[in-house]
């Protein structure tokens, strides 16, 4: 849904928050000052669906959430987390209503989002409380992840947006088209492609998959069957395949049969919605990717500027001709948002720019593009500015500017970003996809009303006045296009997101086009309409004949798949009271420590316990560890700290280990106690902006590394003191990365880590590696470079760890100079979209071919020597259970200079995981 991911941010807001709280039975609402009412409001909303024990019920059970409430993102977006327990709603509602509604955000976020509450809640029962009881929060959700699937947890949610609210995504035509459109194109795709996708095919995700079967579910076996089949999968009452054995029990049915009745019962209720009407296709067919053609927009010479992106490409503008042929003419910067507007030979849209420091804080920038030369300018400087428009004439920019805090206002600009005029709007009101009128002086926006109600509305900026276009009724309205006295806009009710046209001059308003699964955004060209299509080949550039014209327009609302969610108990929650809370002060450094997970943590000689903690506002890292030596039976306790409410992060641990061995000879070990101990300063930096990701980190820890001997040699031997100084700096950057492609087309990974010892004493390291990516020769191929080199003293007072990356294949040796150059080639070889028994999927078969060069330097002699390495590996991008990512791989490596490793044979096997820095 965004071009942009985010998910939960260590130290993420600035120190200067003051953060306030109010609470009920349900939630702990924990929100910036100022936002009293909308911390209310989701509290209210949350307490409600919490009273609720009807047989749509997951349960009985519940335990008070922490939510908090971020403002200063532009990301739409929400989650529910164990480990801690805790919730982040990002407060900014998205500019296109078409995805997610147009009901007020704070009510959304909070339906959907308290449905997981309820979900966690009721899920901690038989095997998966004994996890929880043995391995704490994140043992209860490892035991409900391997038991429910993703696709219950968000189809139930989706499930409650649509009955307790007037929309929810169960009404919207855009999300249920997913599977009308797969369905038109095939029906040979297998439970486990829908399950996990594909990186060539379109395959809906696991909420629209999730909602179809939730409600069949209810619909053929009543309200309260989920309650029971989740209660027995998250039990584990059968220890394989829970969830199948759970639905077989309470419907009678194979999991396989219920899914097929599932799916055939949705194709019989999408065929009344069937619109007999082919598109005459503009944009060509990739039969090996998905491929989007977004919002055209009609150029004086007869030609269509669109966005293109996909599967293969990442977000370009590019001039579609009328016989397909298509010419780049720049890649859009990084966004939230991929609208853009344009208007004679000139591009503008939104961009995205990220706070230096605070990852929880980011800014929407405008920007302005020339067609004709490609080169693109700022606009604007940091701010909160959506859907731009730029007038015929090139001189003005419109634009909706809003806070979560305080509303929206409509700014029209010039193209230095000096204000000209602006226009507040009731601060319950949210604004998109503003348009100029040039023929009137005029601008038309739309409204979105708390009950989700919208209208195009007009401002005369000349005269400040304003008057509705269109009154606010139950439909969503978005992507206007402006041709002379009539407007073109996509609008979505009565089950169906059609192509409208409204007449300025006379209010004069018809169905332009419709199209089975969705038109989005068109204009008139040549007696027809030149618009984009939602198909499953993603959205295409087409153009079809005007529809008859019909006397009127009949507003019928939002329409349910499954009617029978009107019924019964559940309350459109918009006209729920919201009665005022009285906001408390909330400390930062509230249960700072939070314990709340115990981890195990396994190797060959060592078997490690960790205590994890996390406070609520993600500012205190903290681990409590002890681990065990099989091998020298050794104990060790240790704990590290971090605090991220600072600009400059502080961070401190401490290990002391007990009876560790220090071989000297066949008849004698000694013993010794280990005591080690760091301080020091983390500062994260994001500069991402235009089209480059871009992060810099530098820490900087004083070290101490005390051995004290123990028994025979206590007597014998000299205790060991150090102390050293360490200092570490990484910088990335990447472009946008394509779903096919496997590393960027162009990216830098650079580290520099030097240690010294501060004590009198002589020792050091320094340690300089970088990777370099640039494309290859196929689309999705990538030349892979890197380098590293590293020295260090020959005193031998001290040795710290070699982190240095040695040629694959050979055991590393550690010299006082040594030097690696690396070259790898990457492609993809097959795309299988292929698995077994829910438990294995293979997405994607790709091969490595590389070569490694180090050179190692003795000072002492000036001798040098040479490990060299010729090999190739082969990667399985799968998927496990359905929902968990793994690469593995198979490397094999030809060791040209073997014999000073020791190594006798050249021919070296391994399996590998790969590490992805991207």
């Amino acid at each position: 849904m965004q071009h942009v991911v985010h998910a939960q941010t260590f130290g993420g807001n600035p120190a200067r928050t003051k953060w306030r709280q109010v609470n009920n039975d349900a939630v702990k609402v924990i929100y910036p000052a100022g936002m009293d009412s909308v911390a209310s409001r989701v509290a209210a909303v949350s307490l409600y669906l919490q009273q609720q024990q009807g047989p749509a019920s997951l349960g009985t059970q519940h335990k008070r959430y922490s939510i908090v409430l971020q403002n200063d993102m532009n990301n739409s977006n929400g989650y529910v987390m164990m480990g801690p327990r805790r919730s982040e709603f990002f407060m900014m509602p998205p500019q296109n209503p078409l995805e997610l509604g147009s009901m007020s955000w704070a009510d959304n976020l909070a339906i959907h989002e308290y449905r997981h509450v309820q979900q966690y809640n009721n899920f901690n029962v038989g095997l998966s409380r004994f996890m929880g009881g043995l391995f704490g929060q994140q043992g209860q959700a490892l035991a409900n992840g391997l038991s429910v699937p993703d696709w219950f947890f968000e189809g139930d949610a989706v499930w409650n947006e649509t009955v307790y609210s007037g929309q929810g995504r169960g009404r919207l035509p855009l999300f249920l088209n997913a599977y009308t459109a797969l369905n038109d194109m095939r029906n040979d795709y297998s439970f486990m492609q829908m399950r996990n996708g594909s990186l060539r095919k379109y395959y809906p995700n696991h909420y629209d998959l999730g909602y179809l079967l939730v409600s069949y579910g209810r619909q053929q076996f009543g309200d309260d069957v989920w309650q029971k089949i989740t209660r027995d999968a998250a039990a584990f009452n059968s220890l394989f395949y829970p969830m199948q054995a759970a639905v077989k029990k309470h419907t009678g049915k194979t999991y396989n049969a219920f899914v097929k009745e599932a799916m055939q019962d949705f194709r019989q209720k999408q065929l009344a919605n069937k619109i007999n009407l082919s598109p005459t296709w503009i944009t060509k067919l990739n039969k090996q990717a998905v491929t989007d053609y977004k919002y055209p927009y009609p150029t004086a010479d007869g030609k269509t500027v669109m966005l293109k992106a996909g599967y293969a490409d990442i977000p370009k503008f590019v001039l579609v001709e009328t016989d397909g042929k298509e010419q780049k003419i720049a890649v859009k910067d990084i966004g939230y948002d991929d609208y853009f507007s344009y208007s004679n030979g000139r591009i503008v849209y939104s961009a995205f720019q990220a706070d230096t420091r605070w990852g929880n804080r980011d800014y929407s920038i405008i920007r302005l593009l020339d067609v004709a030369s490609g080169e693109a300018v700022d606009v604007s400087g940091k701010g909160r500015f959506f859907s731009p428009d730029i007038h015929p004439d090139g001189d003005q920019i419109v634009a909706v500017e809003h806070d979560p805090m305080n509303g929206s206002r409509l700014l029209i600009m010039n193209t230095e970003g000096a204000l000209v005029d602006s226009l507040k709007v009731p601060a319950n009101w949210f604004l998109s996809h503003p348009k100029f009128l040039p023929q009137t002086n005029e601008v038309l926006v739309a409204v979105r009303e708390p009950g989700g109600k919208m209208g195009w509305l007009l401002w005369q900026p000349a005269k400040q006045q304003q008057q509705w276009m269109l009154p606010p009724a139950e439909r969503l309205l978005a992507f206007p296009v402006v041709q002379g006295d009539t407007i073109y806009y996509t609008q979505s009710e009565a089950g169906k997101d059609a192509l409208y046209a409204i007449q300025r001059s006379n209010g004069q308003r018809w169905q332009v086009t419709a199209f089975t699964t969705g038109v989005y955004q068109g204009f008139a060209k040549n007696g027809g309409v030149m618009a984009s299509y939602f198909t499953a080949d993603g959205f295409r550039l087409g153009q079809t004949p005007v529809m008859p014209a019909t006397e009127g327009i009949a507003e019928e609302g939002f329409k349910l798949l499954y009617p029978q969610q009107a019924v019964g108990s559940y309350t459109n929650l918009s006209q729920l009271p919201t009665p005022p809370l009285a906001g408390t002060k909330y400390r930062k450094l509230t249960h700072p420590f939070n314990f709340h997970t115990w981890q195990p943590v396994i190797s060959e000689a060592e078997y490690t316990a960790k205590l994890l903690g996390n406070n609520v506002l993600n500012t205190v890292l903290t681990e409590l560890s002890y681990t065990y030596n099989n091998n020298e039976q050794s104990h060790t306790a240790g704990a590290n700290i971090r605090y991220g409410g600072w600009y400059v992060q502080p961070l401190i641990g401490v290990k002391q280990t007990f009876g560790r061995d220090a071989f000297y000879n066949a008849d004698t070990t000694f013993q010794y106690n280990q005591s080690e101990a760091y301080a020091g300063l983390y500062l994260p930096l994001n500069f991402t902006k235009g089209k480059m990701y871009r992060s810099f980190t530098a820490s900087a820890t004083v070290n101490t590394d005390n051995v004290r001997w123990q028994g025979i040699g206590k007597g014998l031997l000299r205790d060991l003191n150090y102390t050293f100084f360490n200092t570490r700096v990484t910088y990335t950057s990447q472009v946008q990365k394509a779903r096919q492609q496997i590393y960027p087309r162009f990216a830098q990974a650079l580290l520099a880590d030097y240690r010294n010892m501060i004590d009198g004493q002589e020792a050091w390291q320094l340690l300089m590696s970088g990777m370099l990516y640039f494309p290859g020769i196929g689309r999705n191929h990538s030349l892979v470079l890197s380098g590293a080199w590293q020295a260090r003293d020959t005193m031998r007072q001290y040795a710290y760890s070699n982190a240095f990356p040695f040629s694959r294949g050979y055991n590393s040796v550690n010299f006082p100079r040594m030097f690696r150059l690396g070259a790898n080639y990457h492609f993809p070889l097959f795309y299988p979209d292929w698995g077994f028994g829910n438990i294995l999927y293979f997405q994607r078969i790709r091969a490595n071919v590389f070569y490694d060069y180090t050179r190692v330097k003795s000072l002492r002699t000036g001798a040098t020597r040479t490990f060299n390495t010729l090999g190739s590996e082969i990667y399985f991008d799968t998927r496990w259970w359905n929902q968990l990512p793994v690469s593995l791989g198979v490397r094999y490596s030809y060791l040209l200079d073997p014999e000073f490793s020791g190594i006798t044979q050249p021919h070296q096997w391994e399996i590998v995981l790969p590490v992805n820095f991207f």
